[in-house]
């Protein structure tokens, strides 16, 4: 249904820009159909408008040709003696509507191109606001084409990414490498995500939606992709309570992850080790856990710990600190005190397997060692709980998690009360349906069932940072519909200062 809604709407816009531009170009002398030929088109269009015969070799050229495209719209009416602002503005925004209705008007009339190469045949005196006015006409569509439908930049934020992406990466996103995801919520404005600048104020109108719907991409998101996606939980755990839960998915808080099971996937973590379908699986070069350290002597701050990448304990994303007891009540006070008198100061650093051994060879460090949760354990404290928070039905916790198979679309998966808070959310939330339950039996959309079949794929993500990121372990799997991209390359990094090593770093 949403193929069928989404392609109606395209053959509308398009059939409406084509019939326009049809009757633009028989009204300046050429043959109606030439607006029809993909490419010549092009070639035609500029000879209208008095661009250079190699002008339209520009639109073979990916990001250029989107600049150049929302040019020749304004060259097209400026051929025709409109060049007040008004007619520009049209013509960009919404030259499908804009065009048929020009070409329909009686006083429309061809005057000739509006430039003979790359000079206007009028100079047109504009005032400052005008020149102004123009520029962000034309520069601000092709960036919001851009940002929208091609690549978008982002920032890293928190340190859930840790040693593979930092905190205050700025990096360029591919929005086309898994297909392009059509707004879903068409009228918002521009430039900014979910919310408006300097308000807690939502950006958008939520009361008209499109069907989700993706063109074909270069790849499939597959295991081990550093993957950009919507934070599923927004709706109910809002990424921004000020601003309160965003249920709409292209608008929910973006998240950037690594893609650890696909569609299909049996997931399973063992001990803090992922295995795949029964297999360890890969574990990126800069996986990081929580290290339990002893020292003879207190650890501060300083110089060395600063060029190992470890900020001051008081930091937001503070990566070491003195070890939190609380964090690990598995642990028996007897066995803590123990180890202290063993071994001296405790403290918890975030760290790769290599750091671990890098400390180990330090003289006054005593002892580094982990300490995942145990099979079966259940933290204490709600907060803490794992995804589908079924203490009774799933003892599942961030070290020792499933095994579970990853929903992939069009398979089928036998309901029972007891494993229905795994996929109730699915059912209800990501897939439209409504979902009851009564001591007897499962509803959904009012008829009784034991079975679901999945309409949609979905991907577990996890940080490489393990113990310092809010991921899949605790909000579940992640719709394909909430898909954004793929990072391309970090363009520039910057926390305390520039980090030029950082510069043209491409993700792994």
């Amino acid at each position: 249904m949403a193929d069928i809604i989404f392609f109606s709407i395209l053959f509308i816009l398009v059939a409406g820009f084509h019939a326009g531009l049809y009757r633009m170009f028989a009204l300046a002398g050429r043959p109606g159909y030439q607006a029809l030929i993909p490419v010549y088109n092009w070639h035609i269009w500029n000879q209208i408008t008095g661009r250079p015969s190699w002008f339209f070799l520009l639109g073979l050229i990916p990001v250029v040709n989107i600049f150049v495209f929302v040019g020749m719209l304004g060259d097209l009416v400026k051929s025709f003696g409109r060049s007040d602002l008004k007619s520009e503005l049209f013509s960009v925004i919404a030259p499908y509507a804009y065009f048929l209705w020009l070409s329909n008007q009686p006083d429309t009339r061809y005057e000739g191109p509006a430039f003979k190469g790359l000079q206007p045949v009028k100079l047109v005196k504009k005032s400052f606001f005008r020149e102004w006015a123009d520029a962000l006409i034309y520069a601000g569509t092709a960036a919001l084409l851009i940002r929208t439908f091609f690549v978008e930049a982002f920032m890293i934020p928190t340190a859930s990414m840790e040693r593979s992406m930092m905190v205050g990466d700025f990096l360029f996103v591919s929005k086309y490498s898994y297909g392009i995801r059509m707004p879903m919520i068409p009228i918002s404005f521009p430039f900014v995500h979910n919310k408006l600048p300097m308000v807690n104020a939502k950006s958008y109108l939520p009361w008209l939606k499109l069907p989700y719907y993706r063109t074909p991409g270069f790849t499939e998101v597959k295991r081990n992709d550093i993957v950009v996606f919507n934070y599923p939980a927004d709706d109910v755990r809002p990424n921004n309570p000020e601003l309160g839960p965003v249920t709409e998915p292209s608008l929910k808080e973006n998240y950037i992850k690594r893609c650890v099971a696909q569609a299909g996937d049996l997931f399973e973590i063992r001990d803090q080790q992922i295995y795949i379908n029964g297999q360890p699986g890969n574990n990126p070069k800069n996986m990081q856990f929580s290290w339990l350290v002893f020292s003879k002597v207190p650890l501060n701050p300083n110089k060395k710990l600063a060029e190992l990448g470890y900020r001051d304990p008081n930091d937001s994303n503070r990566n070491w600190g003195e070890f939190p007891y609380q964090m690990y009540p598995y642990l028996t006070q007897d066995s803590l005190m123990s180890m202290v008198q063993q071994y001296g100061y405790p403290y918890e650093f975030l760290m790769t397997g290599e750091m671990a051994e890098t400390f180990k060879a330090f003289p006054h460090i005593t002892k580094v060692m982990r300490l995942p949760q145990p099979k079966g354990y259940i933290m204490p404290y709600e907060q803490a709980w794992v995804y589908p928070q079924d203490t009774l039905n799933f003892k599942w916790n961030l070290d020792n998690y499933g095994p579970v198979t990853i929903p992939a679309k069009g398979s089928t998966v036998t309901l029972t009360p007891q494993n229905l808070s795994l996929y109730a959310r699915i059912i209800r939330d990501y897939e439209g349906h409504s979902l009851e339950t009564t001591a007897d039996e499962i509803r959904i959309d009012g008829k009784p069932t034991t079975s679901y079949t999945f309409g949609m794929n979905y991907y577990f993500m996890m940080g490489d940072n393990r113990n310092n990121s809010l991921d899949s372990r605790y909000w579940g799997f992640v719709p394909e519909n909430h898909i954004v991209g793929k990072p391309i390359m970090v363009f520039m990094s910057f926390e305390g200062g520039f980090r030029m090593d950082r510069f043209f770093h491409f993700p792994e």
